[in-house]
């Protein structure tokens, strides 16, 4: 550990008022997976937290800011956390590995960035053409996606919750335009998302999965045509607005809504006492309304900023983003064949997603994301794979 040192306020009783903390009566148990906690009230937890941004991506990193906020400023004392911007310790992909491996007690990642490792992972992240924000927060917290995320990260070592999330990423910027996918065909193109690489590679394009800190000068020097990358607020502080001339919308990869994670060395995790992973679950539900308003709020800023540097906006046809959803349903069920893992996963919010639908339907078009097309035969296809 950098920090691994817990110590005891040996002369303060810390007035934790337990009952000032959110609690909800169907959100998952905070409770440890094994081990028992020693730590008392008194306990001070000097911890690392490594996120997988730096300060640049500014709002994302904000969200890793404002988590560490909220767990100093409301456990009395008991949390004292660093905030480690990626590069300091490790690289921002590497904080999935530094954490389980006990190099620091927490950080933050975007499950997508796994897949090498199970591509169970993948849908936790994005699940593309289904789930909008809002879907993952109702799926998250009520209908038992925590505790199937807890159940893959727990095999390695790590305890997992909500952290920061937004709504849909905001498609390709390019050095050349992408008016409809017969352009895609040729196109070198960057993304992190496994069923958007698909749904390139499917379209004729050569993809690329370079990091963050590269994507600058990759796209500057022409090793690729365009990438997707975040959010405008982000693609703005990346300063992509000054190497790409055109915005491809909405995102062919159907990243309608992201979801990252806040990861615990299972450990450190069970060392808390009840009260502070109580605590933590309070700080992720409200990290997750927190960074959904401060990206979406920027981003509505930056869009007008693209605009007034000259960045040209195109955007699919109809038939074009059917296309796409129908090469991403393709992936899904691929995939879930492949893997029982993932079936399990996408099964579970399947059938969120169809429990939910007459309900979105009767609020339609003033509610929250859509119902895909094809999720009828998505769910009976599902229920063959995983015997439901």
């Amino acid at each position: 550990m950098y920090r691994n040192r817990v110590r005891c306020l040996a002369c303060v009783l810390i007035a934790m008022v337990s009952v000032g903390f959110v609690s909800v009566s169907c959100a998952p148990s905070a409770g440890g997976n094994g081990g028992t906690p020693t730590a008392s009230l008194g306990d001070v937890f000097e911890w690392d937290y490594a996120s997988q941004y730096t300060p640049a991506i500014m709002n994302n990193y904000a969200a890793d800011v404002n988590m560490v906020k909220i767990l100093n400023e409301s456990s009395g004392g008991q949390f004292d956390i660093t905030l480690h911007a990626a590069g300091a310790l490790m690289s921002g992909v590497g904080v999935f590995d530094g954490v389980a491996g006990g190099s620091v007690e927490m950080g933050s990642e975007w499950p997508g960035y796994q897949v090498g490792k199970d591509v169970a992972f993948d849908y936790l992240g994005t699940a593309p053409f289904l789930f909008s924000f809002a879907d993952y927060y109702l799926w998250l917290w009520q209908a038992g996606g925590i505790e199937l995320a807890q159940e893959l990260y727990g095999g390695y070592g790590l305890q997992w919750w909500p952290n920061y999330t937004f709504q849909s990423e905001e498609g390709f910027r390019t050095r050349k335009p992408i008016n409809s996918l017969a352009d895609v065909n040729g196109m070198t193109l960057r993304t992190s998302s496994n069923c958007t690489k698909y749904i390139l590679e499917k379209l004729g394009a050569s993809v690329v999965n370079i990091a963050g800190e590269e994507l600058y000068t990759a796209v500057e020097r022409g090793l690729v045509d365009g990438m997707e990358w975040n959010t405008p607020d982000n693609s703005w502080s990346m300063g992509f607005q000054q190497i790409t001339s055109y915005w491809q919308q909405p995102h062919l990869g159907g990243q309608t809504g992201t979801q990252c994670g806040l990861i615990f060395n299972m450990k450190s995790w069970n060392s808390l006492p009840d009260h502070l992973k109580s605590l933590v679950v309070t700080a992720s539900q409200a990290n997750m309304l927190w960074s959904f308003s401060n990206i979406m709020y920027a981003s509505a800023e930056y869009v007008e900023k693209f605009k007034a540097a000259g960045t040209t906006i195109t955007r699919l046809s109809d038939a074009d983003i059917a296309r796409c959803q129908e090469l991403a349903m393709e992936y899904t069920l691929l995939k879930a064949r492949e893997n029982p893992r993932f079936a399990k996963i996408v099964w579970s919010q399947v059938q969120y997603l169809t429990y939910i639908k007459d309900y979105r339907a009767s609020i339609a078009p003033y509610g929250f994301g859509t119902n895909n097309a094809a999720l009828d035969d998505l769910y009976n296809e599902l229920k063959t794979i995983v015997g439901g």
